[in-house]
C-alpha cells in the first residue's frame, strides 16, 4: 500500500476534498501519542486506492511531506510512525523529529546504513520525496528522490526496536546539524549573492561553520558574522580572543580584520 504523509496546512484538508482523491481516509500522526492536543497541526497519513500514483506524485510536489509504501497492516505502520516522532538527542534529551520534512529527509534518510535503516524505517519498505538538499538548491530544481529499506523483511512488529527508545546517534546529529548549517548558508546566500562570486555556496557553508566554531549559536549572530566574512573572505581568524562574549568576539573580528586590511594598503 502507498500513503501519503504531509503536514497539515490551513489548505491540506480542503486540497483532499476538491476532487483528486474520491476516498481519501485520513489518520492524525499526533494521535495517541503526547503530541495529541496538536491536533490541528498533526501531519495527516492519508491512504485512497482509487488514486494513481501519478495523482499522489503530484499533490505531494505542491506539498510537504513523503510517499510511503508499505505492506503491513495500516494500525501496524502508524505504530511504528508514532514511535519514531518522539527522539531523544541525549538519554535526558528529547523531542519531535520533523522525518516526514523533506529536507530532513535529503539528509538524514538518505545517510542510513542497513542497520539504522531496519529501525528508523521498520516495516516501511520505500520512501519517496519530492526536494534536494539547501546546498543543492544553488544550482538544483526539486526532484524526486527515494529510499529503499533492504531491511523490511526483518521487522516484526514486537521487535525491540518497537519498545526503544528512538536515540539519534552522533552521525546522524552531525547530519542534522549540517543541514541546519546548509540551510543558514543557503538563506543568507539567496539574500546576499550580489556580494559573493557566483555558485559559492560552498564558502558560505565554510563561514557558517567558522561562526559556529567561535561560538555564533543564533541565526542573527551566523548572520553578522557572514557580514564580515563576505567584507573579507580571506582573512584568517584570530587565534586568540581577548573576551568570550560573542558580541565582543565579532567586534574584535572586524576590528582585527579592518586594521589588517589597513595595514596591507598602506605597505
Amino acid at each position: 500500500m502507498i500513503y501519503l504523509l504531509v503536514e497539515q496546512k490551513k489548505d491540506t484538508l480542503k486540497k483532499l476534498f476538491s476532487g483528486q482523491f474520491q476516498y481519501p481516509q485520513i489518520d492524525y500522526l499526533f494521535d495517541n501519542t503526547e503530541m495529541s492536543h496538536l491536533k490541528n497541526q498533526s501531519p495527516l497519513i492519508i491512504q485512497d486506492t482509487t488514486v494513481s500514483d501519478a495523482t499522489l506524485h503530484e499533490f505531494l510536489e505542491k506539498q510537504s511531506g513523503l510517499l510511503i509504501t508499505s505492506q503491513v497492516p495500516k494500525d501496524q505502520l502508524l505504530k511504528h510512525l508514532r514511535h519514531i516522532m518522539l527522539v531523544y538527542f541525549s538519554p535526558e534529551q528529547f523531542g519531535l523529529f520533523r522525518y516526514y520534512d523533506p529536507f530532513v529527509a535529503s539528509y538524514f534518510f538518505t545517510s542510513l546504513n542497513q542497520i539504522d535503516s531496519a529501525f528508523w524505517l521498520g516495516p516501511i519498505s520505500q520512501l519517496k520525496w519530492y526536494n534536494v538538499t539547501w546546498r543543492e538548491r544553488v544550482n538544483s530544481q526539486d526532484q524526486w528522490q527515494s529510499y529503499i529499506n533492504t531491511e523490511v523483511d526483518k521487522w516484526q512488529l514486537q521487535a525491540i526496536s518497537v519498545e526503544t527508545k528512538p536515540l539519534l546517534n552522533s552521525t546522524q546529529i552531525q547530519v542534522l546539524g549540517q543541514m541546519q548549517q546548509e540551510k543558514l548558508a543557503y538563506k543568507w546566500w539567496q539574500n546576499n549573492n550580489s556580494k559573493i562570486a557566483e555558485n559559492s555556496i560552498d564558502q558560505v557553508i565554510n563561514w557558517v561553520k567558522e561562526a559556529i566554531h567561535i561560538g555564533c549559536w543564533t541565526d542573527s549572530e551566523v548572520e553578522t558574522f557572514l557580514e564580515i566574512r563576505s567584507r573579507y573572505p580571506t582573512k584568517p581568524l584570530p587565534e586568540v580572543f581577548t573576551s568570550q562574549d560573542i558580541k565582543q568576539k565579532l567586534a574584535g573580528i572586524e576590528h582585527d580584520f579592518e586594521t589588517t586590511e589597513e595595514l596591507l594598503y598602506k605597505a
